[in-house]
C-alpha cells in the first residue's frame, strides 16, 4: 500500500467524525470571511521604527551587560591562574634549594 493511499485513508477517516467536520467548516468559513475583510489600516512607519530602535537597544544593552560580566570573571580566573603559578614557581624554587643544600 503507498504512502498516498495510507494518508487519503486517514484523511477520509478523520473527515467521517464530527470534529473532522467542524474543522472542514472552520476552514471553509475563514476562506470566505478573509474577501469580506475590510482594508487594513495604514501603519505608522516611524512609531513601528522608534519601537524597533528601543528593542535593539535594550537587546544590545542586555548583550553588553553579559560581555561585561563575562569579562569580569575571566579577568578573576586569570588572577587565580596568576596566584597559582606563582605559589607552584615559589615552591620549585624552594624544592631546588632544599636540594641543593641536602646534596652538600
Amino acid at each position: 500500500m503507498s504512502w498516498l493511499k495510507v494518508a487519503f485513508g486517514v484523511i477520509r477517516e478523520a473527515a467521517g467524525t464530527q470534529l473532522g467536520q467542524e474543522v472542514i467548516g472552520n476552514i471553509r468559513s475563514s476562506g470566505r470571511n478573509k474577501t469580506t475583510e475590510a482594508e487594513p489600516s495604514p501603519v505608522d512607519m516611524q512609531a513601528l521604527l522608534a519601537e524597533h530602535r528601543d528593542q535593539v537597544d535594550r537587546n544590545l544593552e542586555a548583550v553588553v551587560a553579559m560581555v561585561n560580566q563575562q569579562n569580569s570573571r575571566l579577568a578573576a580566573t586569570i588572577r587565580r591562574q596568576r596566584v597559582w603559578n606563582l605559589t607552584l614557581a615559589a615552591g620549585l624554587v624552594i624544592a631546588l634549594i632544599l636540594a641543593i643544600v641536602l646534596t652538600r
